[in-house]
């Protein structure tokens, strides 16, 4: 996607970096771009960039906005700046929200995606449930997960509906961009994909076993979607450790069937990149690569496929799916996984 796929709101800023340069710490005003992010769905507000030269050798710990260059700065934003690539595989996932309390899915989640490859989870926390912070407590004193404060100061989605949200599904994009952002020195690829979705390797066992069999010189990898029904019956199917798996309420073991159809790329996909070469991603596709050129690969569904678990409260229609038990090959791994078992 080009830059004409943003706005470039016409409205000078300011921002005042905090810096240093050998010993010596200063401030310094620069003149700044606002650019407003895609996929806004016609909300009041929208997630937007704030663009801005840095000065050469600098070494940014903080910055602040103003309207003006020498009014008063009344912020100060500290700078992220992860000086070594530390992860493989850390993984972004949409704001949790609505008191969110399912914990049989979240561990779920977590565990599945450890075995797949997953170093680092982070989580954007607008509303959560107390289970569910017992368990995200837990998995950050494992450092496995990071915790984002997102009490966004304006009106979000509620149900029933009350009233029009201000911004779409809580921020999901401008917290999506500050995740590929936090990461982008961190870890060599950020996976995106929601808590009821799972990026399968079909060629291969783990994501690094799937990577090393697609095109190295690409920055982003989409895959395409295949719904798996929750609301179908759960597979008659033996393997090992059912008896947890029902104990659990492991979706992906005991939810097998999917319908037939898998979405073509870029219709309700989820994608995994090179975050150092992203400048914006949007829900189901990249937006914009920092070098301004596309580089991303389609993976097809022989390689890689994105496993979305949904209930459409239509279980008479399971005669139109096709049986695909391709995650029971993880049935005796998850099972004995550190959370799921206890």
């Amino acid at each position: 996607m080009s830059t004409q796929d943003f706005t470039i709101v016409n409205d000078e800023r300011w921002i005042r970096i905090g810096n240093s340069t050998g010993n010596e710490a200063k401030s310094i005003s620069v003149a700044a771009i606002l650019r407003a992010m895609p996929e806004h769905r016609e909300r009041r507000y929208s997630g937007s960039y704030i663009d801005c030269l840095i000065p050469k050798n600098a070494e940014v710990f903080a910055v602040s906005l103003a309207g003006e260059q020498c009014s008063k700065h009344l912020n100060s934003i500290p700078v992220v700046n992860h000086k070594q690539r530390t992860k493989q595989y850390a993984v972004c996932v949409t704001p949790l929200n609505y008191k969110y309390s399912n914990v049989h899915q979240l561990v779920e989640m977590i565990e599945f995606n450890k075995i797949l490859g997953a170093e680092l989870f982070i989580f954007y926390n607008y509303s959560t449930n107390s289970n569910v912070d017992k368990i995200l407590k837990y998995y950050r004193q494992q450092g496995l997960v990071e915790i984002i404060q997102w009490h966004i100061p304006v009106k979000v989605d509620t149900w029933p509906q009350k009233s029009k949200p201000e911004i779409h599904y809580f921020g999901q994009l401008p917290a999506l961009n500050d995740c590929l952002h936090r990461n982008a020195q961190r870890s060599t690829y950020v996976v995106f994909q929601d808590l009821d979705e799972f990026i399968i390797p079909r060629k291969g066992y783990y994501w690094n076993d799937m990577m090393k069999k697609l095109p190295t010189d690409k920055n982003a990898y989409i895959f395409r979607n295949a719904f798996f029904r929750k609301d179908w019956p759960d597979n008659n199917l033996t393997f090992i450790r059912k008896e947890l798996a029902i104990k659990y309420k492991s979706t992906t073991l005991l939810k097998s069937r999917r319908e037939r159809k898998i979405l073509e790329h870029l219709r309700r996909s989820k994608y995994i990149v090179k975050p150092k070469t992203i400048d914006t991603v949007g829900i189901h596709n990249i937006y914009r690569y920092k070098d301004g050129k596309s580089s991303v690969h389609n993976v097809e569904a022989e390689y890689g496929l994105l496993h979305h678990y949904r209930d459409w409260e239509n279980p008479k229609d399971y005669h139109t799916g096709t049986n695909d038990p391709y995650t029971l090959q993880y049935s005796n791994e998850l099972s004995r996984s550190s959370c799921l078992s206890k």
